[in-house]
């Protein structure tokens, strides 16, 4: 039988300008204060919309992977995660629990006690999954070391311009004077320490790139040797302009995602002992150096990490009662700053507005309850599983996937005591580096199926 012509997964030209979108959108999105605001939420969802339709017609039908099979589980996740914030919102009228232990038990109009703010919050989720999808289908047919790149840069621009503001525009944002956190950068964000989750994810994508411009200048590969001191410079910008955040968790989040990008490193290199200690030395010069010179603050910052702490287990433990008391409908999505209040006890300081949990895994549970906060972390887990697979199995270092699974750590570390991933810039962010981490193993999928040979990882 003799075998059919082969086809050659390829970037066709309605896939690349998709994917440009895509790109546009993610260095977009942090200019209007990280498009932390509902009106931007709406207007990316419907960008993104209209990019989904356009990609659709142009490729249903015509691409045998136009929805990956390791999709489908994510995908059903993120369907049921936008049903129950349709029924958070729908108008059923039921009795409900009352959120004060002192009243009664009360009628509800919705599961959610602020259906406007759900709204918001379902377009938010709707907006992450078309956006990965995208994303996966388009950046992951370019060259990785493109976008990944393409995304450094952007991140280093910004970065560049968060310490032009603080130190020669008078420490301002947008040109407007700012309201809250002076002295410390912020660039297009509001808080400084959202602003610092996006600047370590920068870190994290320099130093792979670095890493992956001295290999291949070690190939003598033309050209690589000045593209590396270059990526050693700008990464040095972006840490300057993260510890100029002042931000404690930014800067230790950034250092365990540079940890875990030396590890792999280590261990997919034949000379491990060498690049451990040269790494290893590297990395401490750099940290020593860094605080040296931008990092007086912030180190004076952690001296007072122990008090920080305090007020936020003090937090948690009130956050803590209100998912005791709806642990599995939740205060409906985007209403955290609409509950507390209710639950904010005088013992606990009462001369600031707490509008965020300062943990999203928190978040997720207070808003939509255990099950959906569940099902969220579980559309991560799938997408880290496939970049750790392609990780292990690949027979040396790889830029890309590499440099997601260390961003992924930073997002990771950093959610914990913080809210920077409900910036939606950040989730962008993070979300275009997972695709580009997890494209070439789906693509290494899709070419062995038209070919009908083996996997390939590349």
């Amino acid at each position: 039988m003799t075998p059919g012509p082969r086809r050659r997964l390829a970037v066709s030209p309605g896939n690349r300008t998709i994917g440009v979108a895509i790109l546009v959108v993610t260095a977009l999105s942090p200019i209007p204060f990280g498009s932390n605001r509902p009106f931007f939420w709406a207007v990316w969802a419907t960008v993104l919309s209209g990019v989904l339709l356009l990609y659709l017609r142009t490729t249903i039908g015509r691409d045998q992977s136009a929805f990956p099979s390791f999709l489908k589980w994510p995908s059903v996740l993120w369907g049921l995660l936008l049903a129950w914030s349709l029924v958070q919102m729908a108008p059923i009228g039921l009795v409900i629990p009352s959120m004060q232990s002192a009243m009664p038990a009360q009628e509800s109009v919705s599961l959610s006690i602020a259906p406007a703010a759900t709204w918001s919050a379902f377009m938010k989720t709707f907006s992450y999954g078309v956006f990965l999808y995208l994303a996966i289908q388009t950046l992951g047919r370019m060259s990785s070391k493109f976008v990944i790149s393409f995304i450094f840069y952007t991140i280093t621009f910004y970065a560049f311009y968060s310490v032009t503001a603080l130190y020669m525009l008078g420490d301002t944002i947008l040109f407007f004077e700012k309201w809250d956190y002076l002295g410390a950068a912020t660039g297009t964000f509001v808080n400084r320490n959202s602003f610092a989750l996006y600047l370590g994810m920068g870190v994290v994508l320099g130093a792979a790139l670095l890493v992956d411009s001295i290999m291949r200048y070690k190939r003598r590969e033309i050209g690589e040797r000045s593209e590396g001191i270059l990526y050693l410079l700008l990464t040095q910008l972006v840490a300057a302009a993260l510890l100029a955040t002042q931000s404690r968790m930014g800067a230790f989040a950034a250092f365990a995602g540079l940890v875990v990008v030396l590890a792999i490193i280590v261990l997919k290199h034949n000379r491990s002992w060498q690049w451990l200690l040269a790494f290893a030395l590297g990395l401490a010069a750099f940290s020593l150096l860094g605080f040296w010179f931008y990092g007086a603050e912030t180190l004076q910052r952690f001296e007072v990490a122990g008090e920080a702490a305090q007020l936020r287990m003090t937090l948690y433990a009130q956050i803590v009662e209100m998912i005791l008391q709806r642990p599995w409908t939740g205060y409906g999505g985007g209403t955290f700053e609409y509950a507390f209040p209710l639950y904010h006890q005088p013992s606990f300081a009462t001369d600031v507005v707490w509008d965020k949990a300062h943990s999203t895994y928190l978040t997720l549970v207070v808003e939509d309850g255990i099950l959906a906060g569940l099902a969220t972390l579980s559309i991560f887990l799938i997408l880290i599983a496939r970049i750790l697979m392609h990780i292990v199995l690949a027979n040396e270092y790889r830029m890309a996937p590499t440099a997601a699974f260390g961003v992924i750590v930073v997002a990771a570390v950093h959610s914990t005591v913080d809210f920077g991933l409900e910036i939606q810039a950040n989730m962008f962010t993070l979300l275009a580096i997972i695709a580009v981490g997890i494209a070439s193993r789906a693509n290494g999928e899709a070419k062995a199926r038209l070919v009908g040979g083996r996997h390939a990882f590349t």
